[in-house]
């Protein structure tokens, strides 16, 4: 995160599982849920229904933070989760909700990655050098290139 925000802004992340730890507390708690999951058709318990939350200095990200902050933290957490084999990486709105230097420190670390897709609604000023453009217009394709956006 350090390296995409300007100032400091620690991020936890607190893993809250669904279930018990201890397998035999876990089939005690299947056992006990199993008429109520037949009933309502989906179950209670079980690694699906884990859930985490993000805290940004020690605060919920999600009730304090700003949008700029929220996706800031969520880029972090994916660049995080990339080793190995240069990744095929999406991202949706590139740049809604940061300011221009976030913009700027998020680019200069997605140079050294692989195959990037980005959609944004404005014209990027940075710089994203063999770039290949499309710009949708009203829905059409209004224009290609090949070059650094």
């Amino acid at each position: 995160m350090e390296s995409l925000s300007p100032q400091a802004e620690p991020l936890e992340l607190r893993f809250y599982p669904s279930y018990p730890e201890q397998a035999d507390a876990y089939l005690q708690q299947m056992k006990q849920n199993r008429s109520r999951e037949v009933h309502m058709g989906f179950t209670l318990t079980g690694p699906h229904r884990d859930d985490f939350i993000l805290l940004m200095e020690g605060r919920s990200a999600r009730l304090f933070a700003s949008e700029g902050q929220k996706r800031t933290a969520t880029f972090a957490i994916k660049l995080a989760q990339l080793t190995g084999e240069p990744p095929l990486l999406g991202i949706d709105d590139f740049g809604l909700h940061l300011d221009e230097e976030r913009k700027e420190r998020l680019r200069a670390l997605l140079g050294g990655f692989g195959q990037i897709f980005l959609t944004t609604p404005q014209l990027l000023s940075a710089d994203f050098s063999d770039a290949h453009r499309i710009l949708i217009h009203q829905g059409d394709i209004a224009e290609t290139a090949t070059s650094s956006v």
